[in-house]
């Protein structure tokens, strides 16, 4: 199965017409910046 055939869900951000999807994952960022493994850990860790 292609990513293409599965279909993103969005939806409407608060009372904008903005749509984003309900999934979102930033591994970069907390705080200050992550490593290179640990964010790799974060993924895998949410993939599971």
């Amino acid at each position: 199965m292609q990513s293409k055939d599965i279909p993103m869900d969005y939806r409407y951000l608060g009372q904008s017409a903005l749509k984003v999807s309900p999934l979102c994952l930033g591994a970069m960022m907390f705080g200050g910046e992550t490593d290179t493994q640990t964010a790799k850990r974060i993924i895998d860790k949410a993939a599971s």
